[in-house]
């Protein structure tokens, strides 16, 4: 712990600003990642409404809010697999959230289904995907470290009793996002932090001056080398009481 009140105060300035720069870059990433994920399910949405009216993606419109594009990793889609079986495995964890948004965007096109599943998983946990990823991956020169490592099965029974199942690469990234984010929250810490440091010591430096001046006066008491009022005004009225004093 610093002693002197220049090191206190600065040292209370960068914990609380590290605090606040650490909440800020969680939020970003947080509504980054909430983005991504909304994309997904829209993407995925998109296909399984194409394949539910058997009709060209290209042709499809949303009637209230148009899907974004499909999200990188591999270029194309899948074909839509059709199948009397759910695509979830056993054991396999399902996401609630995407499911309830996924039914929102179906309900909103008319498409009527009376399951939803939703999981995510390894590309190498599911052939087909990891068949596509490698064929992808040869076809357009990817580097291996860049290629998707999950894939998001989106499924509807429709209510003929069959199953529609679209896949979506999760793209990659996310490292490189919070790496971004780290620097840009350690630039913007130092920055801050530099400057306050120069305030700081704009402000205690004449609180400095007074102290080696009253150390000298206690050993000398020479009344030379009065100080000239300056720095805060509690600052110069404690000087200007010294000179009088």
């Amino acid at each position: 712990w610093p002693r002197s009140l220049m090191g206190q105060m600065l040292l209370a300035v960068a914990l609380a600003l590290l605090l606040a720069q650490g909440i800020s870059a969680a939020l970003v990433y947080r509504a980054q990642a909430e983005r991504r994920e909304a994309a997904l399910i829209h993407t995925a949405a998109f296909r399984l409404l194409s394949a539910a009216r058997g009709s060209d993606d290209r042709m499809l419109r949303y009637r209230q809010r148009p899907p974004p594009p499909p999200l990188g990793g591999p270029r194309g889609s899948f074909r839509i697999e059709h199948g009397t079986g759910t695509p979830a495995r056993p054991g396999e964890r399902r996401d609630g959230d995407a499911e309830s948004e996924l039914a929102h965007i179906l309900a909103d096109q008319d498409v009527k289904t009376t399951e939803l599943v939703v999981v995510r998983r390894a590309i190498t946990d599911d052939p087909l995907s990891y068949r596509r990823s490698l064929r992808e991956t040869k076809l357009l020169g990817h580097k291996p470290d860049s290629a998707p490592q999950d894939v998001l099965v989106a499924g509807a029974r429709l209510a003929d009793g069959n199953w529609l199942v679209a896949r979506v690469f999760v793209p990659t990234g996310q490292r490189a996002v919070v790496l971004s984010l780290l620097g840009q929250t350690l630039f913007i810490y130092l920055v801050l932090v530099g400057v306050i440091a120069v305030i700081l010591r704009r402000i205690t430096r004449p609180l400095a001056a007074l102290t080696t001046r009253l150390e000298r006066f206690a050993e000398t008491r020479s009344l030379d080398g009065q100080l000239a009022p300056e720095g805060p005004s509690d600052v110069r009225r404690l000087i200007d009481a010294h000179n009088a004093m």
